[in-house]
């Protein structure tokens, strides 16, 4: 089998990617002591290669279990206030402007179970975190697998290619997940497995709103993992540390998480939550209508992105929010910081519907990470 693929390898990249299609073995039968999970234990987590990412709140650990030991794991990376890693190596702009919602798959160690694990990511991306897009950088055979398997597609600074360059040992590419299904439909039994099975290996979460959480860890949790064993936190830079303080802005982790330096101290009154609902945005003073979504929502506020985004500090808007049980809710509030493409609003009065979103919010983050108060 090596040698096959290692010849297969000389092919220009369609022939290649065809021949490794022929070549997908697809078992849907999961032994039923393999579980499929969101990493939610330290146990889990100590046989984890760990970095800066796995400390974010908006990082998301998937394990393939058995008996205790993880089999194969990877970590979605939402895009948020730390970047991507691949920022590092490649311009994202062009997504960020199309308003898609991005995750990074990092830390991929699929062992022998590329193709389920690959299912469970694609139903968590798309399920949970509604995600447009998957970037991942890999070497070229893992790249190549990735190709034939999911119709992952080359890219170099913001751009498709048709090709990744023939020298390039590391190769990033992207997987925009909207009409993924039809993109596969000839590849039946593999196409079958991904979009019709459904393995009870599976253990994905369910919350009202679609409301998600991503990781969440206690304090004696976090800092064991990020502090005791690993020394993560240490090595992050003054925003980094800015951000987690204002995402883990609880009285259990302060005695854990740097200072944020006085230029950049800020307490916010109560949690971001991430959230993905449409939105109208309008100013009726000058008969403004913008498309575009909620991302975060807080009691007091929430930030949106925009297309086409025009509204300046200080604007009264409206915001009407499709929610996911086909109603519609109106709030109204005033801009008070902006960016290229987004926007945070103080509201100025809560109705009881938000009240509501914002309390089961509140009370699910508050019994994921066990506080105290």
């Amino acid at each position: 089998m090596r040698t096959l693929r290692k010849m297969i390898s000389y092919l220009p990249r369609p022939l290649r990617l065809s021949a490794l299609r022929q070549m997908i073995e697809v078992k849907s039968d999961i032994p039923p002591e393999i579980i499929f999970k969101i990493a939610d234990q330290v146990e889990e987590f100590e046989q984890l290669p760990l970095s800066k990412w796995n400390c974010l709140p908006s990082t998301t650990t998937l394990i393939c279990k058995s008996h205790g030991e993880v089999l194969a794991s990877v970590s979605l990376v939402a895009d948020s206030g730390f970047g991507l890693p691949a920022d590092a190596h490649l311009n994202l702009g062009r997504f960020r402007q199309k308003g898609l919602r991005l995750l990074e798959i990092s830390g991929f160690t699929p062992g022998a179970y590329l193709i389920p694990l690959l299912k469970f990511v694609y139903e968590f991306s798309s399920s949970v975190m509604r995600a447009d897009a998957l970037i991942i950088t890999s070497d070229r055979d893992m790249g190549d697998e990735l190709a034939a398997i999911f119709s992952f597609e080359p890219i170099e600074q913001g751009k498709l290619l048709t090709s990744p360059k023939p020298d390039s040992e590391e190769i990033s590419q992207v997987l925009f997940l909207h009409g993924i299904e039809a993109r596969l439909k000839n590849q039946t039994k593999l196409s079958q497995f991904l979009f019709e099975d459904h393995p009870v290996n599976f253990s994905l979460p369910r919350s009202k709103y679609h409301i998600s959480l991503g990781q969440v860890l206690s304090a004696n949790e976090f800092r064991y993992l990020f502090v005791e064993k690993n020394e993560i936190l240490s090595q992050l830079t003054a925003k980094e540390q800015f951000f987690l303080s204002e995402y883990y802005h609880f009285e259990e982790f302060k005695k854990i998480l740097p200072t944020a330096p006085e230029n950049m101290a800020y307490q916010r009154s109560s949690p971001r939550i991430a959230v993905r609902y449409r939105a109208s945005i309008i100013n009726k003073s000058s008969s403004r209508i913008r498309s575009g979504e909620v991302h975060q929502i807080a009691l007091h506020g929430l930030a949106l992105k925009i297309t086409n985004m025009d509204f300046e500090v200080g604007e009264k808007i409206s915001v009407i929010i499709d929610m996911e049980d086909s109603t519609r809710m109106k709030i109204h509030g005033n801009v008070i910081w902006t960016g290229e493409h987004s926007a945070g609003v103080k509201l100025e009065s809560i109705p009881e519907a938000w009240k509501e979103i914002n309390e089961y919010a509140w009370s699910l983050l508050k019994s994921e990470l066990r506080l105290s108060a």
